[in-house]
């Protein structure tokens, strides 16, 4: 896949896509489209489910569409951040609340295998990113 597909894709209109992920049809949207939309949206919901781990997603991805070589699937799973998350008002504020809650997720991992060292240290990062995105609210 492709930064010219990424470009057409950005010619139709958000609802002709939504519509078509609800109804899985369009007349408006040729099949190879379709196709490629399915598999950004999966890879997109996948990610989501996997904390955006790349290879968990990829390997997920070539299991629902077992045609896609490694390189087709990250191609996608790369596609589909650059779609579903271009969105420019999301703050950088907000994206670091959004990873200091994966610190936090790292931390609990971390404590539950006797990881001390790093458990503090997602601990630390975690509230870094917190007070980072505090200072820059205060502002």
């Amino acid at each position: 896949m492709s930064q010219d597909r990424l470009q057409q894709l950005q010619t139709y209109k958000a609802d002709d896509i939504q519509q078509f992920l609800e109804t899985r049809h369009s007349d408006l949207i040729p099949a190879d489209m379709q196709t490629y939309i399915l598999q950004m949206n999966s890879a997109a919901t996948v990610a989501k489910q996997n904390r955006l781990s790349v290879r968990a997603t990829i390997e997920q991805l070539r299991k629902e569409y077992p045609t896609l070589t490694f390189s087709q699937a990250r191609s996608i799973f790369y596609d589909a951040l650059d779609f579903f998350y271009m969105d420019d008002a999301v703050s950088a504020r907000a994206w670091d609340m959004v990873y200091a809650e994966q610190f936090e997720d790292m931390k609990l991992a971390a404590l539950a295998a006797g990881k001390l060292e790093v458990a503090y240290k997602c601990a630390a990062k975690a509230h870094e990113l917190r007070t980072k995105a505090r200072e820059s609210h205060d502002i």
